[in-house]
Order: C-alpha cells, then structure tokens, then sequence
C-alpha cells in the first residue's frame, strides 16, 4: 500500500546516504509511528525492513 511504499522509499534515501542499518531502521520506525494509520510492527517488519535489509545486503555484496 501507501504506507508501505512511501516508508520504503524514505528508507532507500537513507541507504543511499549511507546511513548505517540500525539509524535506517529507528528512522523508519520514527516515520511510521507519526503515519495517521501506522504500521504495525510485523508488517513493518516483514515489509518495508525485510526490503531494505534486502537492498542493504545486496549492495555490500557489490561494493566486495
């Protein structure tokens, strides 16, 4: 949905700044707990963070 994509890009700013996991993932949670409806935290989870640990991972692998 939305939420779920507007987090994830949110998210994706963060990796391309090269924030570190834990500053991408309390940033994400910051973000969503000021959402009008947020997340819970198992979809937050499983969503938007299992994408960006996704994204994170795959990155490290190509910079290597």
């Amino acid at each position: 949905g939305n939420r779920n994509n507007t987090l994830f890009k949110y998210g994706m700013i963060l990796v391309d700044m090269n924030k570190d996991y834990d500053e991408i993932v309390a940033a994400i949670k910051q973000l969503n707990a000021k959402l009008a409806v947020p997340l819970d935290e198992i979809e937050l989870g499983s969503t938007v963070i299992s994408s960006i640990t996704r994204k994170l991972l795959k990155n490290t692998k190509q910079s290597v």
